[in-house]
C-alpha cells in the first residue's frame, strides 16, 4: 500500500516575554490574534503587541487587583480580569492606539471566594466566572457590576474552569474539583449533561469546546490524563496519557485536528488528533506550565508558566491539510522533543530529537467484530483528499457507535450477572 508522509515542520520560537514577577495563571489571545493578555500572581494583568518588531517587547500593565490574578479574557474592545480577591475588573481598550487605554476599570464584586476563571460569550453581552465557593455566575458587560445569573448544584467543590460553547450560544461548560464537567443550558440555568471521571479522586482542571464540532469536548485533569468526551454518548472516546504530573490546560487548534496542552512536569505537547498521536513534546520552560494556548487564526501559540515568563511560537500548524496524513499501516509516533533556554538568543537554540514510541491514544477494545468487518462497505477508495477525510469520519462514528453497543450490553449483561447472584444469596 502506498504511503504519503507529510513533513510537518517543527514549532518556531518568535518571543519570550518576561515582565511579569511571579507565577503566570493563564493568557489569552486577542480574536485578531494581534495581541496577548496575561494574568498573573503578581496581581497584575498584562497586554502584550504581538507585532512589534523591535527587541524590546511592548507590554501594558493593568493595576487594580488586591490578590493574584487568576485569569484574563478579551475582545476587541476590552479586557476581562479575575482575582483571588473575589472581584472581575473589565478595562476598555482601543487596539487602534493601545497607548491610549483607559487605566480605570469597572469592577465587578463577583463572589464571596476566590475566583479561578473568566471567559466571554460570542457577542461579548456577557462573561462567566467560576470560583471556589461552588458556583458559576454570569454578568452582563453593558452594565456596571450586573449580575444576571447564577448558576449553582452541579458542583459540590471548588470549580476550577468554565467556557461559553464556540458553536453554540446556549450551551456553557464547568469542571470541577469534585471530579465532574456540568454542561450547562444557560436558558433553563439547569444542568443539562453531568460527565465524571471513574476516578473519584480525580480534579478536573481545564475544558476545551471543540471549534467546529458541537458536542466534542476536551478536558485537563490531576490525573495526568487528557480525555476528548463526546456529549452525545455523555463518554470519554479519547484519552491520552503523555504527561508525568498534573495537565493543567489544553486548547483545540481552530481547524479541530490539534490539541494543545500544558503540565506541571514542565512540558507542553501537540496532539495529532486525527491520528492519536503526540506530534511534539516541547520542553521549554524551566518550571511547571500553567497554560497553553492556539491564537484565533491558529498561526501562533503561546505557553506560560511558574517562571514567570511567556513564549510565543509560530504553530506551522495552520497550512498542514488535515487529510494529508500518513496511511501507513506501520506507522510509528515521532514526538519531537524540542528543547529551549528562553535565556539564550533565537538563533536555533533548539534540540530537535525524533525517537519511536507506541501509539498514545488509550481507546476501548472491540470484541467480535474487527474494524474491517464494522467498515468493510464504508473501505473506498478515494483520491479526493475531501472525500478521504469524510470517509475516515464516516468510519470513526461507525467503529464509536459499535463501541458504544458493545459497552452497553456488557452492562446489561453485568446487571443481570449481578441480579442472578442476588436472588441466590
Amino acid at each position: 500500500m502506498a504511503t504519503t508522509t507529510i513533513d510537518i515542520a517543527d514549532p518556531t520560537f518568535l518571543k519570550c516575554f518576561q515582565n511579569h514577577r511571579f507565577s503566570i495563571n493563564w493568557i489569552s489571545f486577542s480574536p485578531n490574534s494581534q495581541y496577548l493578555c496575561s494574568a498573573s500572581d503578581d496581581n497584575n494583568a498584562m497586554l502584550w503587541r504581538l507585532d512589534d518588531e523591535q527587541r524590546t517587547n511592548t507590554c501594558y500593565k493593568f493595576v487594580g487587583h488586591k490578590n493574584s490574578v487568576t485569569s484574563v479574557a478579551m475582545t476587541d474592545s476590552f479586557m476581562i480580569s479575575v482575582s483571588k480577591d473575589c472581584t472581575a475588573r473589565l478595562w476598555r481598550i482601543n487596539q487602534d492606539d493601545v497607548s491610549n487605554c483607559s487605566s480605570d476599570s469597572i469592577q465587578y464584586r463577583c463572589h464571596k471566594s476566590p475566583i479561578n476563571s473568566v471567559h466571554i460569550n460570542m457577542d461579548g453581552s456577557q462573561f462567566c466566572t467560576a470560583s471556589d465557593d461552588q458556583t458559576v455566575k454570569v454578568w452582563s458587560t453593558a452594565c456596571a457590576n450586573k449580575l444576571l445569573f447564577t448558576l449553582s448544584g452541579g458542583h459540590s467543590n471548588w470549580v476550577r474552569h468554565a467556557r461559553y460553547s464556540k458553536l453554540n450560544a446556549n450551551l456553557l461548560s464547568s469542571c470541577a474539583d469534585d471530579g465532574t464537567i456540568c454542561i450547562w443550558d444557560i436558558r433553563s440555568k439547569e444542568a443539562a449533561i453531568r460527565l465524571t471521571s471513574k476516578r473519584r479522586s480525580t480534579h478536573f482542571l481545564g475544558v476545551q469546546w471543540h471549534p467546529t464540532c458541537e458536542y466534542i469536548m476536551s478536558s485537563s485533569s490531576s490525573d495526568c490524563l487528557l480525555r476528548i468526551w463526546d456529549l452525545r454518548y455523555e463518554k470519554t472516546i479519547q484519552f491520552y496519557q503523555l504527561h508525568n504530573g498534573i495537565v493543567s490546560s489544553s486548547d483545540f487548534h481552530p481547524n479541530g485536528n490539534y490539541l494543545i496542552s500544558s503540565s506541571i512536569d514542565h512540558t507542553c505537547k501537540i496532539i495529532d488528533l486525527l491520528e492519536g498521536r503526540n506530534l511534539f513534546t516541547l520542553k521549554a520552560h524551566t518550571g511547571p506550565v500553567n497554560c497553553a494556548q492556539f491564537s484565533p487564526d491558529g498561526k501562533y501559540f503561546a505557553t506560560a508558566g511558574q517562571d514567570h515568563v511567556i513564549l510565543l511560537w509560530q504553530s506551522n500548524l495552520s497550512n498542514i491539510d488535515a487529510n494529508e496524513h500518513s496511511d501507513n499501516d506501520d506507522d510509528d509516533d515521532d514526538i519531537r522533543s524540542i528543547g529551549f533556554d528562553p535565556t539564550q538568543q533565537m538563533n536555533n537554540a533548539f534540540d530537535v530529537t525524533t525517537k519511536s514510541s507506541s501509539n498514545t491514544m488509550a481507546s476501548k477494545k472491540m470484541n467480535g467484530n474487527s474494524s474491517d468487518d464494522l467498515l468493510g462497505e464504508h473501505s473506498l477508495k478515494v483520491t479526493n483528499s475531501v472525500s478521504i477525510l469524510k470517509c475516515i469520519l464516516q468510519q470513526l462514528e461507525t467503529m464509536t457507535d459499535s463501541i458504544l453497543q458493545i459497552d452497553q450490553r456488557l452492562t446489561q449483561l453485568e446487571e443481570k450477572f449481578q441480579s442472578i447472584s442476588f436472588t441466590k444469596n
